[in-house]
């Protein structure tokens, strides 16, 4: 006569356990996984201006090459060393500093991200791509 009192009610859901632990998990996750992703994006960031620099140096070789000296002019290096850079990756201009006895050059370069090490080529002896310990704390909007 009373069968339906015996039955169990089930109500679909989560019970508030169940929520904690999922949330607890996704934070755990979460903890990780960003600051993975921030380490990925920094040395990324770090290749590409190594790259750029790179481009540099060839470009400034190739002018040398054509004109008998370095030049010290981000057009010309465009211009007549091909030097093809993508404006969202550079931080400020390139300045070259250019000795002529006996001729060589060299130049910092910095990625446009916030937090990107500062990168000096030197074409002097054995050419050298130095990185430095300091990285950018601003965004400067500048281009070369």
């Amino acid at each position: 006569m009373f069968k339906h009192l015996n039955r169990k009610r089930t109500c679909p859901g989560f019970t508030l356990v169940e929520l904690l632990v999922v949330v607890g998990v996704i934070g755990v996750l979460s903890a990780i996984a960003i600051p993975q992703y921030a380490r990925y994006r920094r040395g990324a960031q770090d290749a590409s201006a190594k790259e750029a620099a790179h481009s540099v140096a060839v470009a400034e070789e190739a002018f040398f090459m054509f004109q008998s000296k370095y030049t010290p002019s981000y057009s010309s290096l465009v211009a007549d060393g091909g030097l093809i850079i993508d404006y969202n990756v550079l931080y400020g201009p390139i300045i070259v500093t250019i000795i002529t006895d006996p001729p060589s050059y060299s130049f910092t370069i910095n990625h446009r991200s916030v937090n990107s090490k500062t990168f000096t080529y030197a074409s002097e002896g054995a050419a050298t791509l130095l990185e430095s310990g300091s990285r950018v704390i601003t965004n400067d909007p500048t281009v070369p």
